[in-house]
């Protein structure tokens, strides 16, 4: 009897170890954090940071947008400021230029000499200056001026500073101008040559300051010399600007120069300055039947205009008046009239060039 009871309790302890292996066996397949749990749980934070990342980065990118310095509205403010200025300067610049058109008929039309202004080129800024261009009805060349903004002061011509300090290899009169006073060759009785036509407005203005200087210094008479640049065709002078009335008066003023000296700057005075020829030969006193058959000999008007026209040719006379110390050196009235054709200028000139000065040299300037 006692062996079935000991049958039982091992039947109890088998049925316990079954029940402990099977709850054993579901713990090890649900019942722990096993690796299905793991993983999700390990997906869950990544998906988290990574959605958190996306977040900062949206968050981020939002607000350097926001903060961004607004270049293109920027730009172009700048550009439409700038068009703005540029219309505006030059709406001044026009007006400017419309004004001096207007005025300059007023100060060029004095200084023509007696002739007729035909046209005023439209002024062009150049350097600070205005440019411009004026036509005689008289003459076929234009002559280019220049004036400041405001009008106040007239330059008769403009030098290239490249040439003057003879940078751009030019042999011409200017590449070498002489610049002071000191620069200029001394001796004993210098002489300014002149080279003129009688056709050439700015000649006449020149003209007229020499006249005023000779009679303020009569002496002074003897040291300029006036000389006639143009052409030769066959038996006629012409004048330098294509005028043969020009070569005419060239002729007549080379005779009265060389045959009546006395009355030579009386004469130049009154002819440059818009007087008629017979009328001038009057007042200043020239005999007018002298200058007629000088006027037709080659022996002595025509040789001795000829012999100038070969001269200026010899130096390279491109335009008149042009200046020459002693028949040699170029030299700028302007230059020494501080930048405008006066009177003084020809005196200082020759002044500057004696090795002793003359006694007109001491005598004051006078007043313009």
């Amino acid at each position: 009897m006692n062996m079935p009871k000991k049958s039982n309790e091992t039947a109890a302890k088998n049925s316990e170890v079954k029940e402990v292996k099977k709850d054993k066996a579901t713990k090890a397949k649900v019942g722990r954090p096993g690796k299905q749990a793991e993983d999700s749980a390990k997906l869950d934070v990544v998906e988290q940071a990574r959605l958190e990342l996306a977040r900062l980065e949206a968050e981020a990118k939002n607000k350097s947008q926001e903060s961004a310095f607004p270049w293109g509205v920027f730009c172009g403010a700048v550009v439409l400021t700038l068009a703005v200025v540029l219309i505006g300067w030059k709406a001044v610049e026009m007006y400017q230029i419309s004004k001096l058109q207007a005025k300059l008929p007023e100060i060029v039309e004095p200084l023509g000499g007696g002739m007729t202004l035909e046209e005023i080129g439209k002024p062009v800024n150049q350097s600070g200056v205005y440019r411009f261009t004026i036509k005689f009805e008289e003459y076929e060349e234009e002559f280019t001026s220049y004036i400041t903004r405001d009008a106040k002061t007239f330059f008769v011509d403009g030098y290239d500073v490249d040439e003057l300090l003879g940078e751009s290899g030019s042999t011409d009169s200017s590449a070498t101008m002489a610049q002071s006073c000191e620069q200029l060759t001394k001796s004993e009785h210098p002489v300014l040559d002149v080279y003129v036509s009688s056709e050439c407005g700015y000649c006449k203005q020149a003209e007229v300051q020499i006249a005023q200087a000779v009679e303020e210094n009569p002496a002074l008479g003897e040291q300029i010399r006036l000389h006639y640049a143009g052409t030769v065709d066959g038996d006629n002078i012409i004048g330098f600007l294509g005028s043969p009335e020009a070569g005419e008066e060239n002729t007549r003023q080379v005779c009265i120069q060389s045959e009546q000296h006395d009355v030579f700057w009386p004469y130049i005075a009154c002819i440059s300055d818009g007087g008629e020829t017979q009328a001038c030969m009057t007042q200043a006193g020239v005999d007018a039947t002298s200058v007629n058959a000088c006027m037709a000999s080659e022996e002595r008007g025509l040789g001795i205009i000829k012999a100038d026209i070969a001269r200026a040719n010899e130096l390279q006379v491109s335009g008149t008046p042009s200046f020459f110390l002693n028949d040699t050196d170029p030299v700028s009235d302007v230059e020494f009239g501080g930048g405008q054709r006066v009177a003084d200028a020809y005196k200082k000139i020759i002044c500057c060039a004696s090795s002793e000065e003359p006694d007109f040299c001491q005598e004051p300037a006078a007043e313009e």
